[in-house]
């Protein structure tokens, strides 16, 4: 009885390990069009280049699929200290269920509505 308590504990703590040190998803403009591999509970992060300074930012299109939690709001980090000088919004998101989501990003200023997106991205994710 006591080894099998040890073993039943013993592939347990791999379990809680392996869950606790999955490494995120790292994707970029470069990655557009991928389809990426993901685990449930796994966080993606993406780093999109955006220049604040000329109005534009990127926005998430509404998607039907609800696979990927957005955790919190997007971030943003400058390359310099001038605000021109453009730099990078970081998305995060976690995997919360097995499934697809296309997750698509469109470019646009404020007035969303009425704007023709300056870029479009899309990324195809895949919980298992």
């Amino acid at each position: 009885m006591r080894a099998r308590l040890v073993a039943f504990l013993s592939v347990f703590a791999l379990v809680v390990l392996a869950c606790t040190s999955m490494q995120p998803v790292k994707l970029s403009v470069d990655d557009e069009g991928r389809t990426v591999q993901m685990i449930s509970g796994q966080e993606l992060v993406l780093n999109l280049e955006a220049d604040h300074s000329k109005g534009l930012r990127w926005w998430l299109a509404d998607s039907v699929d609800v696979i990927l939690i957005p955790l919190g709001k997007p971030g943003y980090s400058s390359r310099s200290a001038s605000p021109a000088g453009g730099g990078f919004e970081v998305w995060r998101f976690k995997a919360a269920r097995a499934g697809m989501q296309v997750l698509r990003f469109e470019y646009l200023g404020s007035l969303k509505e009425t704007a023709t997106p300056a870029r479009t991205l899309s990324y195809t994710i895949v919980v298992k």
